[in-house]
């Protein structure tokens, strides 16, 4: 497999491509206060930027529990994205469950090898105190 980067992953309140194909990325954040568990968070995005070749590929976003128990695992097959070297993705999430408190970590994989990124890329979600 070629060499593939996560340039950069956030976890913001709202991702969207312009007309002008421009990124737009809205309230990046890495905390949920709950008010208790087990606590929802309504809508949020997942907004990356890969370098190196995914087109025809299998991707993979878990969002893992703090046991290490995935909450989402959304599977992409056959992505056609161009054969473009770098890529920018947005994924929506609607109605995220998040069972106890504690570190949320978001693992990206390109055909079932994890692809990490230079930071952990994790959503802390506690409880409101």
């Amino acid at each position: 497999m070629e060499n593939i980067k996560i340039n950069f992953l956030h976890i913001c309140e709202n991702a969207f491509f312009a007309e002008d194909k421009k990124l737009n990325i809205i309230g990046i954040f890495d905390h949920i206060n709950a008010k208790g568990f087990p606590a929802m968070h309504s809508r949020f995005s997942i907004a990356l930027s890969v370098t190196g070749i995914i087109h025809d590929k299998k991707i993979i976003i878990e969002i893992m529990s703090p046991d290490g128990i995935p909450i989402i695992s959304l599977t992409l097959k056959n992505v056609k994205l161009g054969n473009e070297p770098k890529t920018n993705l947005v994924l929506n999430f609607i109605g995220v469950k998040f069972p106890q408190s504690g570190n949320y970590k978001i693992i990206f994989k390109v055909d079932d090898k994890i692809i990490s990124s230079d930071r952990q890329d994790m959503i802390t979600v506690k409880e409101e105190v």
